[in-house]
């Protein structure tokens, strides 16, 4: 699974709530590839989430991506 989010002072503060709970942090928070910046854990159930900020993307009010020229 995957979580946009508007920032990366987000990326850290939701890696750091997952940590907090017990889940296991398997990326810690970095430079990604493509110019964004991430962080991924495993939850107490044993899936796998990546929470990422990419600034070629934005979100709309609900948190959806909204493509750039959509």
């Amino acid at each position: 699974m995957a979580h946009n989010v508007r920032s990366r002072a987000e990326v850290h503060d939701v890696i750091e709530q997952a940590r907090e709970n017990g889940a296991a942090i398997t990326r810690e928070p970095a430079e990604t590839f493509y110019g964004g910046y991430a962080g991924a854990f495993r939850d107490l159930d044993g899936h796998a989430w990546e929470i990422a900020y990419n600034p070629g993307f934005g979100l709309d009010d609900d948190g959806n991506i909204v493509l750039p020229g959509a």
